[in-house]
């Protein structure tokens, strides 16, 4: 009897030490997935930080072109500004000439009168 109880004993033993024996091999299988998903993390941050890295110099950029563009709008409104101003001057020199052509006419007809006047007291 003593015989049969240490035979169930080992026996029991065996086979709790298979259980550990897959119980450690499930635990080393469970760490390493661990440790696979601790690499992905780190990628996954990594590409993370990246494309936040990527955004934030988009931003920029999208800053600096709005800004050009505000400097662009303002120097085309000076320019706006500065062609209206020419062609005011423009139109202000074309109606003075009109204005000294119609004098130069108009001195030009009193003097043939006095001409003609001149010939005939003469």
């Amino acid at each position: 009897e003593a015989e049969q109880g240490a035979r169930a004993y080992k026996a029991q033993a065996t086979k709790l030490e298979a259980e550990q024996a897959h119980l450690k091999v499930a635990v080393d299988e469970a760490k390493g997935k661990m440790e696979e998903l601790a690499a992905k993390r780190a990628i996954m941050e990594s590409e993370i930080a990246k494309l936040e890295q990527a955004r934030a110099a988009m931003v920029n950029d999208l800053e600096a072109a709005k800004a050009d563009k505000r400097a662009a709008d303002t120097k085309l409104s000076a320019r706006d500004s500065e062609l209206s101003r020419e062609r005011a001057s423009r139109s202000r020199a074309e109606d003075a000439s009109k204005k000294l052509e119609r004098e130069v006419k108009e001195l030009q007809g009193l003097l043939e009168a006095a001409k003609v006047a001149h010939l005939q007291k003469g």
